[in-house]
This record gives structure tokens, C-alpha cells and sequence, in this order.
């Protein structure tokens, strides 16, 4: 799986997450809720937040195509390095 593909997921997530919202006319959860009638400035700033995450990650997901992997296997298993310095 790669960094686009994870991307790409996640945009088409968060962007249904904002059509959900936006029907239910509420954001949040539990005491952290944003309705339309109580606070309508921040309830569409959050509906804009969702979707200009969507879009980045939409971008995202066109602009990197490396695989993910820790480490290159194909010379063998893989070995960390952990080197403490000291101030």
C-alpha cells in the first residue's frame, strides 16, 4: 500500500464524514457539538475544514507515489541503528 492510496481513503473519509454532518446539522461529538441554530459561523467553519482536508489530501494522494516500507529488504533483514549522544 502506498502514501497515495492511504490518501486517497482518507479524503473520500472525510469528505462523506462533512456530508454526514452537513444532513445532520450538527458537528462533534458528545459535548463538543456544533449545531446550525447555536453556533453558525463555527458549525460552516468546521464543514470548510473537512472539505479543505479532503482536497489536500486529495492532492496528497496525486503528488507521492512511494511505497511504504520501513526499510529496504532486498539486501536482507532489516537492522536499526539507535545512537545516544550525550550534550
Amino acid at each position: 500500500m502506498t502514501y497515495s492510496v492511504i490518501a486517497l481513503i482518507a479524503s473520500f473519509v472525510i469528505m462523506t464524514w462533512a456530508v454526514v454532518d452537513w444532513r445532520r446539522g450538527s458537528t462533534g461529538l458528545l459535548h463538543m457539538r456544533l449545531t446550525k441554530e447555536k453556533a453558525p459561523d463555527k458549525y460552516w467553519y468546521v464543514i470548510v475544514l473537512y472539505i479543505n482536508m479532503a482536497i489536500g489530501l486529495f492532492w496528497l494522494s496525486g503528488n507521492v507515489n512511494e511505497p511504504y516500507t520501513l526499510c529496504d529488504t532486498s539486501e536482507g533483514p532489516c537492522t536499526i541503528t539507535i545512537e545516544v549522544v550525550e550534550p
